[in-house]
């Protein structure tokens, strides 16, 4: 069963559940400020948490959803079923370990069954930053991780846990007033993180001649990262004002056994002129302040949307 290890020196089991990891996730968020292993285990805790979740999920509709392949002799779907005492040798299944469905196949079975309010590219992002801390040693940015989690994920653990009847995690108030608290610095960094950047390249803009201006947005948008797909080349950037922001879509993909089951959208900017470059949290912090960053041109607006809105990739 999800979240079940059997110890065979005892014979004895031990549960874990979504719950267990989930609210230890949101005390080491809370509390982990500054200290960045505590942060990074809350981050795996989450993950953890919110995959045990869409496997007890998944259970209430057919157990047999988590299983990654069912055997020929059935043996793991008597497993998951409790079949044993139907069976004519029961000790068969005293061997029969359970293979279940990876993340990016759980999620996908996950949203066949119930609403995810278009979380799914959220949660794969949040996926993609576990596998990162926990097979590659790499960095995340704590901002982005803050929004993150407190913007969609735990909002839709919440809901889920309301909704389908699941103990996973019920947020107090006092803790929702301190994962807002977070979320507010957060956006607070990213405003004045993106103020700095934007005065950066418009100083240097403002430096160019015409003919420089003139020649650099006649070029063409050029690509950061090989692959990545031209969305929209005429937007209007923050920085210099001309229509020459470049908005580019990529895709972090998961592969099992050589194919692609899953994966997670990135979308950037860049600016042909005056250079400027966002990630997706700035991106959609513009778009949250369009008026301030940009202009009140609904159409421009619209185009800016349109440009992070996620499309079913080839693996769906």
């Amino acid at each position: 069963m999800p979240g079940e290890t059997l110890h065979r020196d005892r014979d004895r089991r031990i549960h874990f559940s979504s719950s267990d990891f989930l609210k230890e996730a949101l005390d080491d968020f809370l509390e982990s400020g500054a200290d960045v292993s505590r942060f990074a285990s809350a981050i795996i805790k989450v993950a953890t948490g919110v995959e045990l979740l869409l496997k007890d999920l998944l259970e209430q509709v057919c157990p047999a959803l988590i299983l990654d392949k069912l055997d020929e002799g059935g043996l793991q779907v008597a497993k998951v079923f409790y079949l044993g005492s139907k069976m004519r040798s029961p000790k068969e299944l005293d061997t029969v370990e359970i293979r279940t469905a990876q993340f990016p196949t759980l999620l996908d079975r996950a949203a066949k069954f119930f609403d995810l309010a278009n979380a799914t590219p959220h949660l794969r992002k949040l996926h993609k930053i576990r596998n990162t801390l926990i097979h590659y040693r790499g960095s995340v940015a704590m901002l982005e991780v803050n929004l993150l989690l407190a913007q969609h994920v735990f909002p839709l653990i919440e809901r889920l846990s309301k909704e389908y009847k699941s103990n996973a995690l019920m947020i107090s108030k006092e803790t929702w007033d301190k994962i807002r608290e977070i979320e507010r610095q957060s956006v607070n960094a990213i405003s004045s993180q993106l103020a700095k950047k934007i005065a950066h390249h418009l100083r240097l803009f403002n430096g160019f001649s015409e003919q420089r201006k003139t020649v650099l947005a006649a070029s063409r948008p050029e690509q950061k990262k090989a692959g990545a797909d031209l969305i929209e080349s005429a937007l209007s950037c923050p920085a210099c004002k001309l229509e020459t922001l470049a908005a580019f879509r990529d895709y972090d993909v998961d592969v099992e056994d050589g194919v692609i089951v899953g994966g997670s959208m990135i979308s950037t900017m860049t600016c042909r002129v005056c250079g400027l470059e966002l990630d997706e949290p700035e991106i959609e912090y513009i778009i949250e302040n369009f008026e301030e960053y940009v202009s009140d041109d609904d159409i421009q607006k619209k185009a800016w949307e349109l440009s992070i809105t996620p499309e079913s990739p080839d693996w769906e």
